[in-house]
This record gives C-alpha cells, structure tokens and sequence, in this order.
C-alpha cells in the first residue's frame, strides 16, 4: 500500500489495522525480503559475483532486458 498506492505510512498502517511500528517493520522485511529474491533472479544476468545489492541497483534494466523488450 505505501510503496503501490502512495499511502502514507500511517494510513497504511491503519488501512491494515496495525500500529505503526508494527508497519514499519513489515515494510523493512519485505523489502530486504524482495531484495534477497531478485538478487537472486538477476545473478545469472549480471554474472556470479554480482552482491545482492549491486543486483537491486541494476533491477528495472535487467528486468527489462529479461523481458526482452531491449
């Protein structure tokens, strides 16, 4: 909702029916959760010594090119 829709974190937390750290929180995991599995998915894109950081900087151009769109 926050990232998808643009709500606040607050009305996000609401929305959901949790606090706001409790939102917070869950935001943080799934974001290093989404960057564990596109680090994984684009490995093989940018080569075997690619870190899953470099991997979530390089997301939409990769992604794009998997694609096939480039």
């Amino acid at each position: 909702m926050h990232h998808e829709d643009g709500l606040s974190l607050g009305d996000a937390a609401q929305a959901a029916g949790v606090g706001f750290e409790t939102a917070k929180t869950r935001l943080r995991y799934a974001m290093a959760k989404l960057r564990a599995c596109m680090g994984a998915y684009l490995a093989p894109v940018l080569g075997a010594g690619a870190s899953a950081e470099a991997a979530a900087r390089a997301g939409a151009g990769a992604a794009t090119r998997i694609g096939g769109e480039r």
